[in-house]
């Protein structure tokens, strides 16, 4: 619909990089007139109500289910498939999470099997991808993020789930302001 609405006129995008919050307020402030960015369902209820209250409105452009990245030093690395109870006492990796959401979410969230104590947060695919070459580490990713690993020996497996355990799901949205058409 964002193409098909706007591929007449030329368009000129500046790539700008940042956690969420920087990215919405970006989009907020006038700086960008639309942002992309990462949500997940495990935070959409809290994400959707900072949007409402911001008078942004958010389009879904794909969703994935969370695939673990291994790089070749894991124990795991010849799985054809991975639960999250295999990864509790794993070193684990999640890939670009604000310390706001990373306190709320995984702290409350005892069926995704996250221990506190082996996790470590980063937004550089780069570091991920240096973290999976040289340790033991598991990277949570969903499939967009996946090219990058292409010509590199990690492997990728779509994490299986229990009937009880809910199935995380992320979601690349672009956001702008409500009622207000992007410049050409």
């Amino acid at each position: 619909d964002l193409y098909n609405a706007y591929h007449e006129g030329c368009q000129h995008f500046n790539i700008f990089e940042s956690n969420r919050s920087d990215v919405v307020e970006a989009v907020l402030s006038g700086a960008n007139d639309l942002g992309i960015i990462v949500r997940s369902n495990c935070d959409t209820k809290m994400f959707n109500s900072r949007l409402m209250e911001k008078n942004l409105e958010l389009h879904v452009l794909d969703t994935s289910g969370v695939y673990v990245s291994i790089g070749p030093k894991s124990p795991l690395y010849e799985k054809e498939s991975i639960a999250f109870a295999d990864l509790e006492e794993q070193l684990n990796i999640v890939l670009d999470m604000e310390n706001e959401v990373t306190q709320h979410l995984y702290l409350e969230k005892p069926d995704f099997h996250f221990n506190m104590q082996n996790i470590i947060f980063s937004n550089s695919i780069l570091t991920c991808i240096k973290f999976l070459m040289e340790t033991s580490a598991h990277l949570y990713t969903p499939k967009w993020v996946l090219r990058f690993f292409q010509d590199l020996p990690i492997r990728s497996v779509e994490i299986i789930t229990k009937e009880y355990e809910k199935i995380p799901i992320n979601e690349l949205v672009f956001l702008k302001r409500k009622n207000e058409p992007l410049n050409g």
